[in-house]
């Protein structure tokens, strides 16, 4: 009886430069489209280590370099592998010539013409990597008719994004004595999220101020009998002053008529 030959899972990491020939690694499986980057040779490896032991299979890495690959090795291997480019401080952009050299993956030259050969299919379906961030950073926030209201009146759910493509999701609004608000948001895609952002939104409708009350003074003329009034009053007074002088006087003289 024959054993049943397991499974095989095949990975391959491959070198990546901007255009400002900054190296990172692509981490692909075969038969999905999508792949991962990073921006070391030890953090592909570390997630190669991570999902290999979860499959139902054995699992076995590929190396790529300027259009061919350049060796293969396995999960257990690929500790020595890394112990080995650790110690030596190999650059990220010598790394796959050194274990290639240092013979710490395997060579097989009688499927290399094989493996180039499906290397090319791999690159056509690599994809640009998704920098949410960058999207998060380059896309328009705002809130629709914000002349129509003040900053106060606004809540989470009337902060819009002119993004269409990925998912905006705002996370949070402070309120500003300026009469803007500060809208902070993410940008997801499926299970990636950027980081939080945060953007000044303005051009509200103005806050009406409390005008302040005015005092009014209401100057009232005097009629003809004003003056009259006021001069009869004032000889009313003298003329009873007189009249208590006259009568302390005349008990004085009384006084000295009797004594």
């Amino acid at each position: 009886m024959s054993t049943k030959k397991p499974k095989l899972y095949r990975f391959y990491l491959s070198e990546k430069y901007d255009e400002n020939r900054q190296i990172s690694f692509n981490l692909k499986r075969a038969g999905i489209k999508a792949y991962t980057n990073f921006k070391s040779f030890k953090e592909g490896i570390e997630e190669f280590n991570v999902i290999a032991p979860q499959l139902d299979g054995d699992s076995r890495i590929w190396f790529h370099q300027n259009g061919a690959y350049r060796g293969s090795t396995t999960p257990e291997k690929t500790v020595t592998m890394l112990s080995r480019v650790q110690d030596q401080k190999v650059r990220d952009e010598e790394v796959i010539e050194f274990i290639n050299k240092e013979e710490l993956v395997d060579v097989s030259p009688s499927k290399a013409n094989k493996e180039k050969v499906e290397e090319v299919k791999v690159v056509e379906e690599v994809k640009e990597a998704i920098d949410l961030d960058k999207v998060a950073k380059e896309l328009k926030v705002f809130v629709n008719y914000a002349d129509q209201k003040t900053a106060s009146e606004v809540t989470l759910d009337d902060v819009l994004s002119s993004e269409n493509q990925y998912e905006f999701v705002a996370t949070a609004l402070s309120w500003n004595d300026d009469n803007t608000v500060t809208a902070a948001y993410v940008v997801r895609n499926g299970a990636e999220s950027s980081k939080e952002h945060t953007r000044l939104i303005d051009g509200f409708k103005a806050i009406e101020m409390n005008k302040p009350k005015q005092i009014y003074t209401h100057y009232v003329s005097r009629t003809i009998w004003g003056k009259p009034i006021i001069w009869l009053w004032s000889f009313a007074v003298i003329l009873e002053i007189i009249c208590i002088i006259i009568l302390i006087l005349r008990m004085y003289v009384w006084e000295g008529f009797f004594f």
